[in-house]
């Protein structure tokens, strides 16, 4: 397995020393403090995440109030609820962006929170159990429960909520392939399971979280600032 110092060492080369390098990330919430995110905001930056796929980020950002204001700040029972009518009525206001499948899956991923907070309690609560070392296996359940998170789409939405997350962008996996590491990563569960043993050593050798392993990675090799946002 490469050791995860050659990567970090070619990263802080490359921004101006580890000191710079790590002032450049983002690190995960503490778990008490993801346990107590209340449900809708959960809801709200998965939309906004599955919103953005495909589109300009800020143009849904500055929209985003208008999305607030019509899902009556997302409520998971309320929107779970809503019937393809209302979606359609919602639409119709001109206060949001018009694209059913997309507004179609906002009801979805609120059914997949609903079921998350009737097992946990609080969806809060279900993301603080969440294990770095079962990271692959856990984020291929969201993306099979969840409507248009596939992708980097999950990953993404969790880094947000303060989640420790991993998210496979194009630096990472041209770091992955430069290092040697994978040759390439599909992100099926096979790809997970080959992956995930590789990263736990990494945790093991660091002594760091998922993000941080993910933003040296992405920092480590390539063109990287244009994904500012996300890594």
């Amino acid at each position: 397995m490469t050791s995860f110092a050659v990567i970090e060492d070619q990263a802080a080369m490359r921004h101006g020393g580890m000191e710079h390098l790590k002032s450049l990330f983002q690190f995960p919430l503490l778990v008490e403090d993801i346990a107590e995110i209340p449900d809708e905001r959960w809801l709200s930056e998965a939309c906004r995440v599955v919103m953005q796929a495909g589109f300009n980020w800020e143009q849904v950002d500055r929209k985003w109030p208008s999305f607030e204001d019509v899902f009556s700040g997302f409520n998971i029972d309320a929107v779970a609820a809503l019937s393809d009518e209302q979606l359609e009525a919602m639409m119709a206001t001109g206060k949001i962006v018009k694209h059913w499948p997309k507004i179609k899956a906002f009801r979805g991923n609120a059914v997949m929170l609903l079921e998350l907070k009737r097992q946990h309690g609080s969806v809060g609560q279900a993301f603080s159990q969440w294990q770095p070392r079962e990271f692959g296996e856990n984020l291929l359940g969201v993306q099979a429960s969840g409507d248009r998170l596939g992708g980097k789409s999950a990953a993404i939405w969790l880094r947000r909520m303060g989640v420790d997350s991993l998210i496979l962008t194009p630096s990472v996996e041209k770091a992955l392939k430069e290092f040697r590491v994978l040759e390439r990563f599909s992100g099926s569960r096979k790809a997970w399971s080959e992956f995930q043993p590789i990263v736990n050593g990494w945790l093991d050798e660091t002594g760091e979280s998922l993000n941080y392993i993910s933003q040296v990675l992405a920092r480590s090799t390539g063109d990287i600032y244009h994904e500012a946002l996300t890594e």
